[in-house]
């Protein structure tokens, strides 16, 4: 007999207005819809959600601290230049035109947690980086090539 799986709550993107986005960091979790499928470590698909995010980052749509893709959902850390309601936007933008290029399918919304102070960036930092090694697809966080870090490629 299968296990019913308990439904998750609707989390809200509402941030209290006293936050100044630019001088916060936000971890960000994005899935597939089907989790078991392999969407986003394909080599074509992989390379240019990559490329996309850093492109956003170059054009300062919001700010890349690190990205990390798994086959089926992706870790980052960012911070966001404009009012937090352009998270929302931005992240539901992005989605949807890498679905259109990729044909990626994505669960609605996604979690986001903001991070206060440094031994929290530190702490998600690592959780990001060793998420390939716990899940077997590679032995060491710097062998797994579907990672961006800005000082890191320059």
């Amino acid at each position: 007999m299968e296990s019913e799986r308990p439904t998750r709550k609707c989390l809200r993107h509402e941030t209290p207005s006293w936050i100044r986005p630019e001088n916060e960091r936000f971890f960000i979790t994005i899935c597939c819809q089907q989790r078991a499928d392999v969407q986003l470590t394909k080599q074509a698909e992989a390379k240019g959600l990559i490329d996309s995010f850093e492109l956003g980052h170059r054009r300062g749509d919001w700010y890349g601290h690190l990205f990390l893709l798994m086959p089926d959902h992706l870790h980052a850390i960012m911070s966001f230049t404009e009012p937090l309601s352009s998270m929302n936007k931005s992240i539901r933008d992005w989605k949807r035109l890498m679905a259109r290029r990729y044909g990626i399918q994505w669960q609605d919304g996604f979690f986001e947690h903001r991070l206060r102070g440094l031994s929290a960036w530190d702490e998600k930092a690592a959780y990001i980086r060793k998420n390939p090694v716990r899940a077997g697809l590679c032995s060491r966080p710097e062998q797994w090539p579907w990672q961006w870090e800005p000082n890191r490629d320059g």
